[in-house]
């Protein structure tokens, strides 16, 4: 599939393009590409749409925070924004490449992470960013209740 219908699949199926993130699920990923005797290219959820030579991480809308080029890359030649993986050289290393998202090569889908369970819901100050939002949302909407409990009419029995 090309960069764009591997995206839209991984989506469908409740995951996103593969983000490697770390040398170690590079090695990991590596090993495991190697014992499924998969050689082929694969997609990332990297890519350089938005503004040329700024990697993007499609699924987390930031940054790319590892990559492991291919030598001499990037390069966009010929306008390559999609970044794919490869096994490379006679030792089979996966590397990164910049290509053109219109090719065609394995859609490479990982899970979302699981939602994640925030301690000490009343102290925002040692939360991470994602459990300061969720815990601002969440005492948002318990204050709504209470506005629309308080200012609902209680029905009183007539005789």
């Amino acid at each position: 599939m090309n960069w764009f219908e591997s995206y839209n699949y991984c989506r469908s199926i409740g995951g996103d393009l593969l983000n490697i993130e770390s040398q170690e699920e590079l090695q990991a990923l590596q090993k495991y590409l190697l014992e499924i005797n998969i050689e082929s290219q694969l997609w990332t959820d990297g890519n350089d749409l938005a503004r040329e030579g700024r990697y993007m991480s499609h699924t987390t809308g930031r940054p790319l925070v590892f990559v492991k080029w291919l030598s001499n890359n990037p390069d966009n030649q010929l306008n390559e924004d999609c970044i794919e993986g490869r096994m490379q050289g006679n030792d089979k290393t996966l590397q990164m490449n910049d290509n053109k998202c219109e090719h065609e090569y394995y859609a490479f889908c990982q899970y979302r992470a699981t939602t994640m369970h925030c301690s000490a819901p009343t102290s925002l100050m040692n939360s991470n960013e994602n459990c300061m939002l969720k815990n601002i949302a969440e005492a948002f909407t318990q204050a709504a209740d209470m506005h629309n409990a308080c200012t609902q009419h209680t029905l009183q029995p007539t005789a």
